[in-house]
């Protein structure tokens, strides 16, 4: 796809949105508020697809507590991988700060807005779940669940993958 089809596609975005069109500030993305979140939609791999990107934030400084959410973040995102096309990675920022991201992909082949519509969606319930969860002090994700717990220590014997 060229840069006009990227912007054919994201002003259709904004008119199903009933909201005012972007403003391109650059040739291949454009950020999209919701809810106080901003939502970058970049075009990538050679204009095949867009990626749709919400910044969560940093890690905790904390080595063990980051440890911990990294911990959280692979099991809860390994768990719902059969959910939704959505999922968190992470980011090196600036001054070698781990960043959260929740990230998506649409394709152009699929030529269907309400796909991309969904995956928007995905990625904004997915930013503003690990926005809370990082700013709490327990543990987010399923390391609270008491399922995660009996999987953890159902045999005290063996070496656990997941610390308490």
């Amino acid at each position: 796809m060229s840069v006009k089809e990227f912007r054919s596609i994201i002003t259709q975005l904004w008119e199903r949105r009933s909201i005012d069109p972007p403003s391109f500030q650059e040739l291949d993305s454009v950020i999209l508020s919701i809810d106080n979140i901003d939502i970058k939609l970049h075009e990538n791999l050679g204009g095949k697809y867009i990626d749709v990107i919400g910044e969560v934030g940093p890690l905790s400084k904390d080595r063990d507590h980051m440890e911990t959410q990294i911990n959280d973040i692979l099991i809860t995102n390994l768990s719902t991988l059969m959910l939704n096309r959505t999922c968190v990675c992470l980011d090196k920022k600036t001054h070698h700060r781990m960043v959260l991201v929740c990230y998506g992909r649409y394709s152009y082949f699929s030529r269907n807005i309400n796909f991309l519509e969904r995956i928007i969606e995905e990625v904004l319930v997915a930013t503003e779940y690990w926005r809370s969860a990082l700013l709490q002090t327990k543990k987010p994700g399923l390391a609270n669940t008491a399922e995660h717990s009996r999987i953890q220590h159902a045999d005290s014997e063996n070496t656990l993958l997941f610390h308490a």
